[in-house]
């Protein structure tokens, strides 16, 4: 891959077709043939079960099974994923060079309040020298009625590498001018589009008469270690908490709380919001992100 074409962080090889990950690092995104159709009847089944497993329903926004508060649920749709997901990915990554960490359902239900801003996944390795990817897979076939999936071309390079529930968003406040500079992707139900961890995404309310059920699964170079960020008033100022986690802590633990001391690897200095968007800001205002 040309370092003329990409960001160096892209060199490390992860994916078994060379140009899967040249399309991430260029494109944003790949969207490749994934499912079978028994493999999406197992998971939509597993997704039944979790509804029927939940105390109070479906809210009525977009929910992701990774937000529950009970470690019992987030941990049973992780495992339903599992006995599916990786299996199938393993095709898609070099043998040893890719960590398969863990998924999530991603449900949103039919309604106006479903929409889910533009916005960032948490970055879970060091994005200065290297990068990550997350698998979102539909289960149904996905439209603009029913909440398809959106990207703003370019922003997978705009830096904002701290980037957690628990670290303030870069770019909040933009959130308006991002959705003018969306596009959506076209995925079909069982299909896979592979995206880069800081690609900014969104999707519109699912104004269909059906849920919108979609997982996500997060893959990053086994050489990277997993890391958590976070800030609250006792960070000190200007700075950026970074931890060596677990994916395990997501699933099992309070992952909104500052985690054990032991996990401690450093400080960082956070990334003030003008200096990521002053470069790309007369083209966002242009329109001509690239």
């Amino acid at each position: 891959m040309s370092n003329s074409l990409c960001h160096s962080r892209f060199n490390e090889s992860l994916f078994k077709k060379a140009e899967i990950q040249q399309e991430l690092a260029l494109k944003r995104y790949s969207v490749q043939p994934f499912l079978t159709p028994k493999e999406i009847a197992i998971l939509l089944s597993s997704y039944d079960v979790l509804l029927s497993m939940l105390p109070d329903g479906l809210p009525d926004t977009f929910c992701p099974s990774g937000r529950f508060e009970d470690p019992v649920l987030r941990n049973f749709a992780r495992d339903s994923i599992d006995a599916i997901i990786p299996d199938r990915l393993s095709s898609f990554f070099i043998d040893e060079s890719a960590s398969l960490l863990g998924g999530t359902f991603l449900i949103k239900p039919s309604g106006p309040n479903t929409a889910l801003s533009p916005h960032q996944d948490s970055s879970h390795v060091d994005e200065s020298c290297s990068f990550s990817v997350y698998a979102w897979v539909p289960l149904v076939d996905t439209t603009l009625e029913n909440g398809a999936f959106h990207v703003v071309p370019g922003s997978h390079l705009w830096g904002n590498k701290h980037r957690s529930l628990n670290v303030p968003w870069s770019f909040a406040g933009a959130e308006e001018t991002l959705l003018k500079l969306s596009v959506p992707v076209n995925v079909k139900c069982g299909e896979v589009c592979f995206f880069e961890g800081a690609l900014v995404h969104s999707s519109p309310p699912n104004l269909s008469d059906q849920t919108r059920v979609a997982l996500n699964y997060f893959i990053k170079p086994a050489s990277q270690q997993f890391l958590h960020h976070f800030v609250d008033e006792d960070t000190p100022e200007g700075k950026v908490e970074v931890y060596g986690v677990d994916i395990d802590f997501f699933y099992s633990e309070n992952f909104e709380a500052r985690p054990s001391k032991s996990l401690f690897l450093r400080f960082e200095d956070a990334i003030e919001h003008a200096r990521v968007l002053k470069p790309y800001q007369k083209r966002i205002l242009e329109n001509q992100v690239s």
